[in-house]
């Protein structure tokens, strides 16, 4: 039956003024991600990739490492939300509830927060408050009704295009990935934020596409990632 193989971008560059950058590692996580692809015996079909330069940046690596010239169809349904609007628009009334944090950061960060730990924890109460609609004031940013529609809506258009035991390789980001476990799934979308924390760079996840929709085969796999080469590492930002 086909499937639909989902790769999150290599690490990007998180804390610096362009977040969508793939570091040096997560350049060679890519190449690495490719490797383990062509081990596994994945020949995709079809490949696709959001339009953000992180995920076509992922592929273009992912596709040389393994040998593979297949041509890369853009489609901005696998791009990631825009977590700078969606932390402008919900942190000030976040931080309301936590005095602490709030003294360590200035409005500045309100877009993207620099420091790992500061963001951990902020992340789930900002998502939890996108997630259930809550009303904001100012910047104006996509729903996450709208999110969810157009990650499924882009997961059936590239369901359609496959026959047989065609198989096709998205390469996009943590936030598509959660929505499309969640949906595989039959889960709340209140689970979602725990997919995209602990969905790793460069890790892939493996979706069958059934007469049911699509069901889960595999989520998750950055073993390629942790074979003690110099250089490489798991990360999830």
């Amino acid at each position: 039956m086909p499937s639909i193989v989902l790769v999150r971008h290599g690490q990007a560059s998180f804390g610096s003024d362009n977040y969508d950058k793939l570091s040096d590692l997560g350049r060679r996580q890519a190449a690495a991600t490719g490797v383990q692809l062509a081990r596994s015996g994945i020949r995709p079909d079809k490949v696709y990739s959001g339009t953000m330069e992180r995920q076509k940046d992922t592929a273009e690596l992912a596709l040389k490492s393994m040998g593979h010239a297949a041509p890369v169809t853009n489609l901005s349904a696998f791009d990631e939300y825009d977590s700078t609007n969606i932390f402008s628009a919900y942190l000030p009334a976040v931080l309301d509830e936590h005095p602490d944090i709030r003294d360590r950061i200035t409005r500045a960060d309100y877009g993207m927060l620099r420091d790992r730990v500061v963001f951990r924890r902020l992340f789930f109460p900002v998502m939890t408050r996108w997630i259930e609609g809550h009303a904001v004031n100012g910047e104006a940013h996509e729903s996450w009704a709208d999110f969810q529609g157009r990650v499924i809506g882009g997961l059936d258009q590239v369901g359609a295009a496959l026959g047989g035991d065609e198989c096709a390789v998205v390469f996009t980001s943590g936030g598509v990935i959660s929505v499309s476990m969640t949906h595989a799934l039959g889960m709340d979308s209140a689970r979602s934020p725990e997919f995209n924390w602990r969905t790793a760079n460069a890790s892939i996840t493996r979706f069958m596409r059934t007469d049911r929709g699509i069901e889960l085969e595999a989520y998750n796999n950055y073993s390629h990632l942790q074979t003690g080469e110099e250089g490489l590492r798991v990360t999830y930002l």
